[in-house]
């Protein structure tokens, strides 16, 4: 419970400096209202896609095998014509297929155009030069492959190179989960400086002084980028439990039932530190409590409602970096026995030191 380069899935945008503003939202309309846009967007096409191809199935009918793209801006220039308004586009409802799609963040609503009869390589100059929305978020998908793709452009089509693959359906196995997690403290928590503006890990890192905040802006930037790499999923934080409160949970509903659903994982986690803000250490017998508890939450959370799997991962803001073998000494019969992975990254504070040992390399 919170108490206070690789190619890394990208965050989004926190607009004028807004990171604290963002992070602090824990509530909204619906889910995924603290989440930047992107991560929103991505999230809310596949979840209407998976809604689409499981009415689809449940009817007994077919789309045409044609691709649909959804580009992150709600409503289409004013110069084009043949637009059609879906007040209601993520129920399921209405083909996807050889449309042009304009929607907003929650993709609750839509409007669409038809795309031209043409090659790939014309419907992409099309989107990108006539239509002049080449720098635009976007995503593509398409169902002719043998297993239907969903491609996402976070700079748009005028960078048709910079495309991640996303699944709209599968498991969330700890393997993935941690490559997610690792890519992101590559991106944005090894050192100081990779926090988007408004973010600060630490209260003077040249003494090892961690901020307050520090696990709140992990938790969001962990949540974000698992929204990101599983937008067939929700990723929960700070929910409820008889035990506690759960940092992370990652949840699959059934598109058509949500009564029906697949608990994947609780991740909970810890920062660990030699000092608190103001300077005062932080005994060593608190680290080692602070770890074991950590276990024992990452266990009764999983148990307490039948989830898959359950996990502790570390950030460690300490001054010495003591590998993961002593870190988790103490623990790790217990955890073996209790079924929970354990995880650790170290925080630089120092670029130097990063720069020895370059774990991100």
């Amino acid at each position: 419970m919170v108490n206070d380069s690789d190619t890394a899935p990208r965050l989004g945008e926190w607009a004028d400096g807004g990171f604290d503003e963002t992070v602090s939202r824990h509530g909204g309309t619906g889910f995924g209202a603290d989440l930047p846009d992107e991560n929103r967007f991505v999230f809310g096409v596949t979840q209407l896609l998976r809604r689409r191809r499981a009415e689809v199935e449940a009817r007994g009918e077919s789309d045409p095998s044609d691709i649909a793209v959804f580009v992150l801006q709600p409503k289409p220039p004013e110069s084009v014509q043949g637009v059609h308004r879906v007040p209601m586009v993520d129920n399921g409802l209405t083909s996807v297929s050889g449309r042009l799609w304009f929607a907003s963040a929650a993709v609750a609503s839509a409007h669409f155009i038809e795309l031209p009869e043409d090659t790939d390589d014309g419907r992409f100059t099309y989107v990108a030069g006539e239509l002049s929305l080449g720098e635009q978020p976007t995503l593509i998908y398409d169902p002719r492959p043998s297993s239907p793709q969903l491609r996402w452009y976070p700079q748009g089509l005028n960078q048709p190179d910079n495309v991640e693959s996303k699944q709209i359906e599968g498991d969330v196995e700890p393997a993935d989960v941690f490559e997610t997690i690792h890519k992101l403290y590559c991106e944005c928590l090894a050192t100081p400086s990779g926090l988007p503006s408004g973010g600060n890990l630490w209260q003077n890192a040249r003494r090892h002084h961690a901020g307050d905040r520090a696990e709140t802006l992990i938790q969001s930037i962990l949540k974000a980028g698992l929204v990101l790499s599983f937008p067939f999923c929700k990723v929960w934080h700070e929910q409820p439990q008889v035990a506690g409160r759960s940092d992370l949970a990652i949840q699959q509903w059934d598109p058509m039932d949500h009564a029906v659903m697949t608990q994947h994982a609780i991740i909970e986690l810890k920062v660990l530190r030699s000092y608190g803000s103001q300077g005062a250490p932080v005994p060593e017998s608190n680290t080692l409590e602070w770890i074991s508890e950590g276990v024992d939450q990452a266990a009764a959370y999983r148990d307490e409602r039948g989830y898959r799997w359950s996990a502790l991962c570390c950030f460690d803001m300490r001054k010495e970096d003591v590998g993961d073998t002593v870190c988790f000494s103490h623990v790790q019969s217990d955890a073996l026995d209790r079924n929970v992975w354990l995880r650790r990254w170290f925080l630089y504070a120092d670029f130097r030191a990063y720069r020895r040992v370059r774990p991100c390399s």
